[in-house]
């Protein structure tokens, strides 16, 4: 019975998203639709198919162990059509040498009731990696190379031998999409309730979704970030971290705050996310993941104003993922010279916005406090978008390139179609409660008596 309740909790924010967004339930206003939401959830299996040749690299193999996490994070079950291979680097928060083994065995410590491995069960979907074959209906093949992916129905000859990790990461999280909309079918028979055929959280296999994360200067040489400062050892953030190490030629040092404990319900989302983590703070849990390539130290407390004014300044280069949108003001007015600020809402969008001393600062992005009321509706792969685009901000600032546009929106569950990922400016904004230098600017221009062209 705890078991029972336990994998309620651990799912009850995707349950909460899939009746808001998908349904258009409150909170509780339906406890026989979330019953068959959680129950949809757990019938749903998706199959990943993988050979050896795919699985010789070490951007294969972080494709393989994302994805699994991804979806069985979701509560759907996952089978492992593949090699018990030896994993070519660590892959954290796995344990173990060999891939198949490690991912069972983390099964067992995340969300109650999660299978990854073996099972006689029909598929909902399969996702097949690289020029892997599998004979059967209901299936997309994600292909891709450093920084880049596609995910499509059509085979491909190509086998899965990139040097970075960052494509296979996206193909991950991209993939984990669609096994969101074969459980939604499944929640649909279910229910009773039927998901239009144009709907975008019905699955299509004539969809095709391609992204390019590349950049020219992006390559697989050796990067040194240096001294990074993380506030909120939250989903976003510890993404980012999950997809940093698996850079193998990255370097840095990084510093995270977060007072908060692991919770059942932060299961559904966090990658490093572990149950018997549940307890434990979490900045303190994160640094248990560092490397010497890439140092991970605990400041297990919130970052506020005071705390600056106490300990002194932030480092530079700061990464922020924190809920609370005053904290993200704070952070601002500790005047790094350089933030890069992820928030996500429900199934629809993950915002990455980045700031530079002198330009329009997070306190611009985000001029209003939220006035949310209990758990955040959160889905897994909405947030590891966030931390894959942070991830890639920080890398093009640690080598001088300012970024093609100051904030990035995705649509996670709408990747395939024209505004699935777009690049936005950001003005300043007069009503910035920071009050930027850029904001007073505005405000000084617009004021009477002044000049306001």
């Amino acid at each position: 019975m705890a078991k029972d309740l336990g994998a309620d909790e651990s799912l009850a924010r995707t349950v909460l998203l899939i009746a808001n967004d998908v349904f258009n339930r409150a909170r509780g206003e339906d406890p026989g639709l979330e019953r068959d939401i959680l129950k949809g959830l757990r019938s749903t299996t998706v199959r990943i198919v993988a050979n050896d040749i795919n699985l010789s690299s070490h951007s294969g193999q972080s494709c393989v162990v994302a994805l699994a996490g991804l979806i069985a994070m979701m509560g759907i079950r996952v089978t492992l059509d593949m090699p018990n291979v030896h994993l070519i680097h660590s892959q954290p928060p796995l344990r173990g040498t060999h891939l198949l083994e490690a991912l069972e065995e983390y099964a067992a410590d995340m969300v109650p009731g999660a299978v990854i491995g073996a099972s006689n069960t029909t598929d909902d979907l399969v996702i097949v990696l690289g020029s892997s074959l599998f004979v059967g209906p209901n299936q997309f093949t994600l292909t891709g190379t450093d920084w880049s992916f596609e995910l499509s129905q059509r085979p491909s000859g190509s086998p899965w031998t990139a040097e970075v990790a960052i494509g296979a990461l996206a193909g991950a999280a991209a993939a984990a999409a669609e096994a969101f909309r074969a459980a939604l079918g499944r929640i649909s028979g279910i229910s009773g309730i039927p998901l239009s055929s144009q709907s975008p959280y019905s699955v299509d296999f004539n969809r095709v979704v391609r992204v390019d994360l590349g950049h020219p200067l992006l390559k697989s040489d050796a990067v040194e970030v240096g001294e990074v400062d993380v506030v909120s050892a939250g989903a976003i953030t510890s993404a980012a971290l999950y997809c940093l190490r698996r850079l193998v030629n990255v370097h840095g040092r990084f510093r995270v705050f977060d007072n908060d404990t692991f919770e059942l319900s932060n299961l559904n989302r966090y990658m490093f996310g572990r149950r018997s983590d549940v307890g434990n703070n979490k900045s303190i849990a994160l640094s248990g993941y560092g490397t010497p390539k890439l140092m991970i130290t605990s400041e297990p407390v919130m970052f506020t104003d005071e705390w600056a004014r106490e300990y002194g300044p932030l480092s530079p280069t700061v990464l922020v993922g924190v809920d609370q949108i005053p904290s993200r003001w704070a952070v601002q007015r500790a005047a790094p010279l350089w933030c890069c600020v992820g928030a996500t809402s429900h199934v629809w969008l993950a915002l990455v916005s980045t700031h530079s001393d002198g330009d329009a600062c997070a306190g611009c992005a985000h001029p209003t406090d939220s006035d949310v009321d209990g758990e955040i509706p959160t889905v897994s792969f909405v947030s590891f978008w966030a931390g894959i685009f942070q991830v890639r901000a920080l890398l093009l600032h640690a080598m001088g390139v300012v970024p093609e546009s100051p904030q990035v929106l995705v649509a996670p569950a709408g990747l395939y179609g024209d505004y699935g990922i777009l690049q936005m400016g950001l003005p300043p904004n007069a009503d910035c409660p920071v009050k930027c230098h850029a904001s007073r600017l505005v405000t000084s221009r617009s004021a009477p008596g002044k000049d306001a062209t």
